[in-house]
């Protein structure tokens, strides 16, 4: 009777370490999709800034001389609970007038809950969202 008793323990304290990370593992995937598609619906808030704001509006933004800075501010409103982006406005084009094309992308930096423990936190990974609009 001692010996099975003996047995299960061993056997739970093989299983709940794997059983964890399973679902820690879980829990980051699920946590970095959704990072991803909150980064990707930021891009695309800065992009309809750009595209709203094209060389007709009463504040444009475009290349230079003029100023992408709001639509780097729209990205970042955009990205609640994320970190802060990294973001790259780039006018395919060289201008912000009808019918040219405006590219933000949007990048952060994810680091998974399980990576604090196994790798120390080094472990990460670079989620990037990025989008094309025409400016009308």
């Amino acid at each position: 009777m001692r010996s099975d008793r003996a047995q299960s323990l061993i056997e739970f304290a093989l299983a709940v370490p794997v059983l964890l990370l399973v679902v820690l593992g879980s829990f980051d995937a699920a946590r970095a999709a959704w990072q991803l598609n909150a980064i990707g619906y930021a891009a695309r808030e800065g992009a309809r800034y750009a595209i709203a704001h094209g060389a007709v509006s009463e504040a444009p933004v475009g290349p230079p001389p003029l100023s992408d800075a709001a639509i780097q501010e729209t990205v970042r409103r955009a990205s609640v609970g994320l970190p802060t982006p990294t973001v790259t406005v780039t006018w395919p084009d060289g201008d912000n007038t009808g019918g040219s094309r405006v590219t933000v992308e949007a990048t952060i930096q994810y680091a998974p809950v399980v990576s604090h423990y196994l790798a120390g936190g080094a472990f990460r990974l670079t989620l990037h969202g990025a989008t094309t609009q025409v400016i009308r």
